[in-house]
């Protein structure tokens, strides 16, 4: 009996249990992330929006007047992807409303991406992640009131291959 290569034996014990926890705790964590409720950014993506194009709206190079006339126009000067917007975003601008609210109900917007807006002015809909984050505001250029409102209904899932 050699009592010293014993010693190895068991020390090596106590380095594959742990190699055991380590494996299994990783096992867990990725089938808890991969099967876990999704992920919420819509008021991350609204007010990201939001700045983007009230920045890119206020800047003396863009031009109202081409919109009506070209509507790939305000896509390519603000740098923004036509598919993403219209799928999982929606966007409205009004001219001449100095409260975003009467926007809401206008029929005729300057730039419209996306519908169902009224769904903004729901009371239920602030605190039920099932309806979209709307971030609204106003802005002036060239001494007229315009409106903007963004909204995000676009939840990250996890696609099963």
């Amino acid at each position: 009996m050699n009592k010293r290569a014993d010693s190895g034996d068991n020390t090596m014990f106590f380095v594959f249990f742990f190699l055991i926890i380590i494996v299994s705790a990783g096992i867990v964590g990725g089938a808890f992330v991969f099967y876990g409720k999704e992920f919420d950014f819509k008021n991350i993506e609204s007010q990201m929006l939001f700045q983007d194009t009230k920045n890119c709206l206020s800047s003396s190079e863009f031009d109202f007047n081409r919109v009506k006339d070209d509507p790939y126009y305000f896509y390519e000067k603000c740098q923004l992807n036509e598919t993403v917007l219209g799928n999982y975003l929606g966007l409205k601008v009004c001219v001449d409303t100095k409260n975003f609210e009467n926007c809401f109900e206008s029929s005729d917007a300057i730039i419209r991406v996306g519908s169902n807006f009224q769904a903004c002015l729901f009371e239920g809909s602030k605190g039920n992640n099932n309806f979209p984050k709307c971030i609204n505001g106003t802005f002036v250029r060239d001494g007229k009131a315009y409106a903007l409102i963004v909204s995000s209904h676009h939840s990250a899932r996890r696609v099963l291959a």
